[in-house]
């Protein structure tokens, strides 16, 4: 949906043409920069997560997602993106790893009562 919607919107943003070079530089880097903040992020969150825990990562990261969202008036732009980016990943790798250990469980106990 983002490759139909950036485009027109950049467009009449900037002024420019649709297809022009500084349209389409924006919307490029519009739709990378999320990609790699998502990949270097879901890095960090892994890595926190196996240190410190899973309950404790996920309620610090909805804690700086909190203050950096009622902030984001008063901040730059930049840090409310790696709060809400930070919060997503961590968020993402949280649960996938939950839905992991909850299946090990039951297959532990399938084991058990065979």
């Amino acid at each position: 949906m983002a490759p139909l919607v950036i485009p027109p919107a950049l467009s009449e943003l900037l002024k420019a043409p649709i297809g022009s070079p500084l349209v389409n530089s924006w919307a490029g880097f519009l739709l990378y920069v999320p990609a790699v903040a998502g990949g270097i992020f879901g890095l960090i969150g892994g890595y926190l997560t196996d240190l410190f825990g899973r309950r404790r990562v996920l309620v610090w990261s909805i804690l700086l997602l909190c203050v950096f969202r009622r902030g984001g008036g008063l901040f730059d732009f930049g840090l409310v993106a790696v709060a809400v980016a930070f919060h997503d990943v961590c968020r993402r790798s949280v649960w996938s790893l939950w839905r992991r250990v909850r299946l090990a469980r039951r297959n532990l106990h399938r084991a058990a009562a065979s």
